[in-house]
């Protein structure tokens, strides 16, 4: 089964490898690179980091604004080139943290959040691998990463430290060949990911493919469409999250996915409701959406409520503890690998009313009440099990 069949794999715990790079702009030879890891290196997930500044590239503009509207407008082509690959995500820590990235500092940033099977892998082009020895702690890198080496130019350049060589075709593209077309306005969209450049006039951009993966992929661009760039990298977190805990729970990863791309497509809007039940009308108004459990489990994504379904479960999870979030309690993302459902839920239920009380945020009633009554089972449980203890004695 080939990645570019775009369906969520059942992965439960995720092997991880990271692709940085300044993706100016984004090119297919990027999103090659990305797919031929997962398909013949086994990897669950490739995460593309974008650089604020790279310490290899020249000519950064010295303006703080200007440096920040090139930054948005790299990363938003790179949403764009991700758009319907559930296998490849997008982190925009280097951003975050702005000035110079560095490789290290990443590393250890993405192994914390996302909690990796083992050791990442770290995709190099041999294009920069005779320079990898002058990396900041080069060696402190090739230590807590397996190193792979992909094929950019050709010229079978080897770093002195333990690797895996790619072996992939040269894709023969670059941004910088990419950004010549652009200045002499020559036709560049062969060489960029479908959604990066706008569709020729009186093409449509969904076209083939099986219908209900078109709709997918249309509202996730709406979504991306409506969002500030930061609430739709946590919308698209969301909706991987929920469809690799969808996968481990035997539910549907399609019905996971749209749930948590359009969970927050109502955020900032002005409107009388609570954010979740605006989507959850928009999803029904808009696009048709009529599966209760999806729009259940939009609905009730912030606060949540006793009696919620598994589908409402697990994307309340998932927006409580994706890899975006920095202030979630690790032990919770340990646990979204191992724990039963209703034990997980629980625990997230818990720690985000623990979090909402040190902030001083007002708990609605809705909450107070799920978090009483999954306390209340339990103690029922725990009363349970230790009565069938004693007579067992």
């Amino acid at each position: 089964m080939s990645v570019n069949e775009e369906i969520c794999y059942t992965v439960i715990v995720l092997k991880i490898a990271i692709l940085g790079g300044s993706f100016n702009p984004v090119h297919k030879g990027h999103i090659f690179l990305a797919e031929t890891v997962i398909e013949t290196l086994g990897y669950g997930l490739v995460v593309l980091v974008p650089a604020y500044i790279s310490p290899f590239k020249q000519g950064v503009p010295e303006d703080r604004d200007a440096l920040k509207r090139q930054a948005e407008e790299r990363l938003s082509l790179l949403l764009a080139a991700v758009e319907g690959k559930r296998r490849l995500t997008v982190d925009d820590c280097e951003f975050a943290r702005e000035g110079v990235s560095y490789t290290i500092d990443t590393i250890g940033d993405i192994v914390e959040r996302y909690r990796p099977d083992g050791k990442p892998g770290l995709i190099i082009g041999d294009d920069l691998a005779r320079d990898f020895p002058r990396w900041r702690r080069a060696r402190d890198i090739a230590g807590c990463c397996d190193l792979i080496v992909a094929n950019r130019t050709g010229d079978g350049a080897e770093i002195p430290f333990v690797h895996t060589r790619l072996g992939n075709v040269v894709m023969p593209v670059s941004s910088s060949m990419v950004r010549e077309k652009m200045a002499k306005g020559e036709d560049w969209r062969d060489w960029v990911p479908e959604g990066v450049a706008p569709p020729e006039p009186g093409i449509s951009g969904d076209v083939s493919g099986d219908l209900s993966r078109n709709i997918l992929r249309r509202i996730e661009r709406e979504v991306r469409g409506m969002l500030p760039l930061g609430r739709f990298l946590h919308s698209r977190n969301v909706a991987l999250m929920a469809c690799t805990l969808a996968a481990r729970f035997g539910l549907d990863e399609d019905d996971a996915f749209l749930a948590g791309i359009a969970h927050d497509m109502a955020k900032g809007l002005s409107t009388p409701l609570g954010h979740g039940e605006m989507a959850a009308e928009m999803l029904r108004d808009s696009f048709g959406v009529t599966n209760s459990e999806v729009l259940e489990a939009v609905r009730w994504h912030t606060e949540g409520k006793v009696g919620m379904g598994d589908l409402a479960k697990i994307v309340y999870i998932a927006d409580k503890i994706e890899p975006r979030r920095k202030t979630v309690d690790p032990r919770l993302r340990e646990l979204g690998k191992t724990a039963p459902l209703d034990a997980l839920f629980t625990e997230v239920v818990r720690g985000t009313h623990d979090y909402l009380e040190r902030k001083g945020v007002v708990i609605s009633e809705n909450a107070r009440r799920l978090l009483q009554h999954l306390e209340t089972k339990t103690l029922q449980k725990a009363e349970i099990g230790h009565e069938k203890k004693n007579a067992r004695g």
